[in-house]
């Protein structure tokens, strides 16, 4: 049981303990001072937005840093004719912790380039080959630089597809973190952990298509918030995606269209984040 004898002194950074250690040298705890910066392209609501890379040096004092990459969500599948299909999926969800103690960085001197990903364009009937439609894939998020990070990034999230309406493929009624009948989730890279991105799925009736729906795949990053789905097939015929909703920021997937008629294009995958959190 602990007395009063047992308590030490605390000045600034220095731990007057026996067997101490500094900070920063016990994962996940730094007794200094926590800071926070945020990293994407504040236009949400345009498609292909270019995403926002910026240099980052190390500030004076920092004896830890952790970077957090949210990669961008892919775009929905064009509608075409009576097919359907699920809509894009969400980016990859990525940590690195880095220690100055370790020889990872130096405060005040090490800089690093910081990406988030974009946000995709909309896809349009250029990509469909008959009934078969394909969206186009999220954007990655990722920082290079230093010495200790090698291909540390978050991919960007599977595109969604559209099929004929006679072919069954029973993955793509579900949302997975692994390769569907026809994609490759979104991985991440170089991190110490991380979590791969959800595909985008489908909900199939075979009354009306009152009650079909496509859903985005929901972000893995701890940042963001659900998923959603578009409207009805039934309610809307022809709608375009990017009228059913909106993909949800970061790294959510874009909707595909449940068109009855002629050819409509998809909504856009959201851009990715950046988060870069320091203790000095």
């Amino acid at each position: 049981m602990a007395n009063y004898q047992t308590y030490k002194k605390i000045n600034g950074t220095d731990a007057i303990l026996n067997n101490t250690v500094g900070p920063g040298q016990v994962t996940g705890v730094s007794t200094g001072v926590a800071h926070q910066c945020f990293v994407y392209n504040c236009c949400h609501y345009d498609a292909n937005n270019g995403g926002c890379c910026l240099a980052w040096t190390v500030p004076a004092l920092t004896t830890t840093v952790r970077f957090e990459l949210t990669g961008g969500g892919g775009s929905g599948s064009p509608g075409h004719c009576c097919a359907n299909g699920p809509s894009g999926g969400s980016g990859a969800y990525a940590v690195k912790t880095m220690h100055s103690y370790k020889g990872d960085f130096t405060a005040a001197s090490t800089q690093y380039t910081v990406c988030a990903g974009g946000s995709t364009r909309c896809s349009c009937c250029t990509n469909c080959t008959n009934c078969w439609c394909c969206g186009v894939r999220g954007c990655r998020s990722y920082v290079t630089g230093g010495s200790n990070l090698s291909g540390f990034c978050a991919e960007g999230g599977t595109y969604g597809f559209h099929m004929c309406a006679n072919l069954g493929c029973y993955s793509c009624s579900h949302i997975q973190q692994c390769d569907t009948c026809l994609l490759r989730c979104a991985c991440w890279n170089g991190a110490d952990w991380g979590a791969q991105g959800a595909s985008g799925h489908r909900q199939q009736n075979h009354y009306c298509h009152g009650t079909v729906w496509s859903i985005a795949g929901p972000s893995v990053s701890p940042w963001a918030s659900s998923s959603q789905h578009t409207v009805d097939r039934c309610s809307h015929g022809s709608q375009q995606a990017c009228c059913s909703g909106h993909s949800i920021f970061p790294g959510g997937g874009g909707h595909s269209p449940f068109n009855d008629g002629g050819c409509c294009f998809s909504g856009w995958g959201q851009g990715g984040l950046v988060v870069i959190s320091y203790w000095q």
